[in-house]
């Protein structure tokens, strides 16, 4: 199914994050038209088992969302649903959050170093399990002097290639003239998680659909409006 934007945001007075960042600058628009779409896939979604035991085991919460463990009921591997957390308001800006995570990770899916997803409906997500932790845990866990041994430079070498190799994947994904479609805009290492033997790319609800200047044919720049607090984050790509 494919659904408009504004489907979503014509039912909302408080939007607080529009769709279109450059309503003063007619020239821009979306540089795809995939990029107003989503494609929820509602059954998928609501069909899955939540008893709170194995199927709907609480692992852990982001900051808009907390995440459970199911199965995938073919092949029994785990998967990881993502849902609004409790204390959370359901709001026109949280759907175009998780409208933008779903459709990047949605594009991305060839990619080998982007977290896979399997299914999308509102502000729920099914994704591909990581039971390996997070690079900031692999990172500070082998720096500790006593515990772990310090990453050598080929596994340095080896971490470095991973992400860059999704980054690159991520900025080169339906780019246009050398412009990216896409971009994380919350890089850093937490970001980055552990599936099989290999450190993914994930989470992209800060993720920004770049627009096109169809005059100058040239990307059209963007500025978020209120820089992320995070201490360790990296607010260009």
């Amino acid at each position: 199914m494919q659904l408009t934007c504004d489907s979503i945001i014509r039912y909302d007075d408080k939007w607080d994050r529009p769709f279109n960042l450059y309503t003063d600058q007619p020239d821009c628009q979306p540089m795809h038209a995939w990029q107003s779409y989503q494609f929820p896939t509602f059954n998928v979604v609501h069909e899955q088992p939540l008893n709170g035991k194995e199927e709907g085991k609480y692992l852990a919460h982001g900051w808009w969302r907390q995440t459970f463990q199911l199965h995938d009921s073919g092949t029994d591997d785990r998967i990881a649903m993502k849902t609004l957390r409790n204390d959370r308001s359901f709001t026109a800006n949280l759907m175009e959050t998780h409208r933008v995570d779903s459709l990047m990770c949605e594009r991305l899916t060839s990619s080998p170093f982007v977290m896979d997803i399997y299914g999308h409906c509102g502000h729920s997500g099914l994704f591909e399990f990581s039971d390996g932790g997070t690079l900031k845990d692999l990172v500070l866990n082998r720096q500790r002097r006593g515990k772990k041994p310090f990453i050598s430079r080929v596994d340095k070498l080896s971490l470095a290639v991973e992400v860059a190799s999704g980054v690159a994947d991520l900025h080169t994904m339906e780019s246009r003239n050398g412009y990216s479609a896409m971009v994380h805009t919350d890089l850093y290492l937490p970001q980055f998680v552990r599936s099989g033997d290999t450190n993914k790319l994930n989470d992209f609800n800060r993720g920004h659909l770049m627009y096109w200047n169809h005059r100058k044919r040239e990307s059209c720049p963007y500025n978020w409006p209120e820089p992320n607090p995070g201490h360790v984050s990296s607010f260009i790509v």
